[in-house]
């Protein structure tokens, strides 16, 4: 098996970004879901045969809760920002 040039610490960086793998540095175990995709799981193989993690099938899906009321407000927020930040750069060449 070769090594793909991936460390330890950048592999479980990109696995804890998954939603369906869950990685216990402490313990040194992952937890994977049905749904993990074929390029997930050589990273997990890595992990395993490489830095001695231990890997089992389980329930590693995270629910994240939305508020839709929150996202609405946060992309209105994110609009005016950038409304401002294009009126002021008109009103900077405006100027010259």
């Amino acid at each position: 098996m070769a090594n793909r040039h991936y460390d330890e610490n950048g592999v479980v960086r990109m696995l804890s970004k998954n939603p369906f793998v869950t990685v216990d540095t402490v313990n040194k175990s992952i937890t994977y879901s049905e749904s993990t995709g074929i390029h997930t799981f050589g990273k997990i193989d890595y992990l395993v045969n490489y830095h001695q993690y231990h890997a089992r099938k389980g329930n590693a899906t995270r629910v994240v809760p939305t508020n839709s009321e929150y996202t609405i407000n946060k992309k209105l927020a994110k609009r005016d920002n950038k409304n401002s930040f294009v009126s002021s750069i008109k009103s900077i060449f405006k100027k010259q």
